[in-house]
């Protein structure tokens, strides 16, 4: 008898006809099956409350409408097994940022509502590393955002290979209640703040920067104040109650992609 080793099994899968993609899972870097990945996590996107989403394209002014964005943005990243190890950081995210900052009664500091959260050292650091993990995840898609040195950093910040390093990797919260559409974009785009690689991630009710590094920046008072609404200690979330300059210039982008597309009901 003959025992194989070493098998292709993209080569087997192939033969039998099932729908597996077979890769090299970004986390672990083995290769196995590989599943699609939520880039946001679909927890996040509140498709029954919200109804369809559509792809904008600025470049193209249009809407995509594809099945595979109804749920969020996918991609085949991971295998099972490590996509389940971060949804372990999706679920807490989500627990905090939807339930437990809806029991929270907003207090004004510094002359802006907030809400202040304190969690203890192990949620913080899962929720720190949820934000990580999201730029991690949207560094390696199909149009990916570019993290240069940082995309391996913040792998082995995830797999704790190295200690977080907090000058690193900072998000700012911001909690949307402008009661318009522009508090239910989704989406992942670069900037740059205080003279510093950022990042804006949207999702329905939330806008979070992450700032790549914090040191160096062109306001060290600032950068300072930055920090200091998000640590071990305090995690404070300012409200936006009416549409800043960027909901206006997003919500207009979309009217006009939206009416250079055949639909016209996307929510």
């Amino acid at each position: 008898m003959q025992i194989f080793t070493n098998i292709d099994y993209s080569i087997f899968y192939k033969l039998i006809g099932a729908r597996v993609k077979i890769g090299i899972c970004k986390y672990c870097g083995k290769k196995t099956e590989l599943i699609k990945s939520q880039v946001i996590p679909k927890c996040f996107c509140k498709i029954k409350e919200l109804g369809t989403w559509g792809d904008v394209n600025l470049n193209k002014k249009k809407i995509d409408r594809a099945p595979d964005q109804q749920n969020g943005i996918k991609e085949y990243l991971l295998c099972k097994e490590c996509d389940n190890l971060l949804g372990k950081l999706d679920d807490l995210a989500y627990k905090i940022l939807c339930f437990r900052t809806s029991k929270i009664e907003a207090e004004i500091i510094m002359d802006v509502k907030c809400l202040q959260l304190q969690l203890n050292e192990k949620e913080y650091k899962d929720f720190r590393k949820f934000f990580i993990s999201l730029l991690w995840r949207a560094s390696l898609t199909t149009k990916p955002i570019p993290l240069g040195k940082y995309q391996n950093i913040a792998l082995q910040i995830l797999k704790d290979e190295i200690e977080d390093d907090e000058d690193l990797f900072l998000p700012l919260l911001y909690q949307k209640t402008t009661g318009t559409a522009s508090d239910h974009f989704l989406g992942i785009w670069g900037t740059k703040y205080l003279g510093k690689p950022t990042y804006i991630i949207r999702f329905p009710d939330y806008e979070i920067r992450i700032i790549v590094n914090t040191k160096n920046s062109n306001n060290d008072n600032m950068m300072k104040f930055h920090k200091s609404r998000f640590n071990k200690n305090k995690i404070l979330i300012p409200l936006v109650e009416k549409k800043t300059p960027m909901d206006i210039q997003l919500t207009r982008s979309f009217i006009d992609c939206r009416n250079n597309t055949h639909f016209k009901n996307l929510k």
